[in-house]
């Protein structure tokens, strides 16, 4: 389950007139860390859904960041983060999925905790927001946050 956050992305208070009211807005939910399957190993991903996107610009980009911190991750490196840029039309429903690279997360023992932000460029303007944070785990006691789940 994610936690929704209503995010508007607004450049009226500091843009030159001619772009005072540009905006893009949509509904964002970051998920819980989850399992997912490639060729029989299981890892641990995270997913920033985006719905109901109003926007006055023609595709304005916003770039999503998620970032992983937890067990299964390479020794000395506890933390990851991702990045994903897509542009954006009125009315948009639609998901970003991470790790979307090779730097895929082994599921171990252990607690994964994630985190989200959304950014944008509006002409002559950069806003970034950050979403909640989330955490699962996996055969691990002692820990706050609920178990780990097939996604």
């Amino acid at each position: 389950m994610g936690v929704l956050a209503v995010v508007m992305l607004s450049s009226a208070a500091v843009t030159p007139p001619a772009h005072a009211d540009s905006f893009v807005q949509c509904n964002f939910s970051l998920t819980r860390p989850y399992i997912y399957s490639v060729e029989g190993a299981d890892y641990v991903g995270i997913r920033i859904d985006a719905s109901n996107c109003r926007t006055n610009l023609p595709s304005p980009p916003l770039t999503f960041v998620g970032a992983v911190t937890g067990s299964g991750l390479p020794p000395g490196n506890k933390s990851t983060s991702f990045e994903e840029t897509r542009y954006v039309s009125d009315g948009d429903n639609f998901s970003v999925f991470f790790p979307n690279d090779d730097r895929l997360i082994p599921l171990v023992p252990g607690v994964y905790a994630a985190a989200g932000s959304i950014q944008t460029f509006l002409p002559g303007f950069r806003d970034i927001r950050d979403l909640a944070h989330q955490c699962a785990t996996w055969q691990f006691q002692g820990a706050t946050c609920g178990p780990i789940a097939r996604g």
